[in-house]
């Protein structure tokens, strides 16, 4: 988890009703995740840069997180946290949202992977998330095999 603590322009951090400081937490390579709602916070806000007016997206998702050494990450006494999500990021959940699938019933994971500019040639790595998979046991011939009893009825 990446964990950044939230600035002014000035530089001084800044604080919580409660004097806590207030950290912006991203995801990085190995963190593992339970959403806690079946929703994805997000808010629009529209700025002016240079005389033009730009829509920029701020999309969160409050989740219990462990990074790869199994070790929970708290904000504080809590171990819910809001973290921030890349618009990459928010398009894959909100698919699995769209298609009907309750994410606060899944484990994530968060992993890494490159893209190649093919005008440049270089490489940038991004962090994308999806379900971590799922450990099964393989059936054994055993299985398969009819009850003599289940067979004549």
């Amino acid at each position: 988890m990446k964990i950044q603590l939230i600035k002014n322009e000035k530089g001084d951090v800044l604080k919580t009703k409660d004097n806590q400081e207030l950290k912006n937490f991203t995801f990085e390579a190995g963190d593992e995740f339970i959403p806690k709602f079946n929703k994805i916070g997000t808010k629009i806000k529209k700025v002016n840069v240079k005389g033009k007016v730009i829509t920029i997206n701020n999309y969160t998702l409050l989740c219990k997180v462990r990074n790869s050494n199994k070790e929970t990450i708290l904000n504080g006494d809590s171990d819910e946290i809001f973290v921030s999500l890349t618009p990459a990021q928010f398009n894959s959940i909100n698919k699995k949202l769209i298609d009907g699938i309750e994410i606060n019933q899944k484990v994530f994971s968060a992993y890494n992977y490159e893209i190649i500019d093919e005008d440049t040639k270089e490489k940038s790595v991004y962090v994308g998330i999806g379900f971590k998979s799922e450990f099964k046991k393989a059936k054994s011939f055993e299985d398969f095999e009819v009850n003599e009893f289940e067979d004549k009825e």
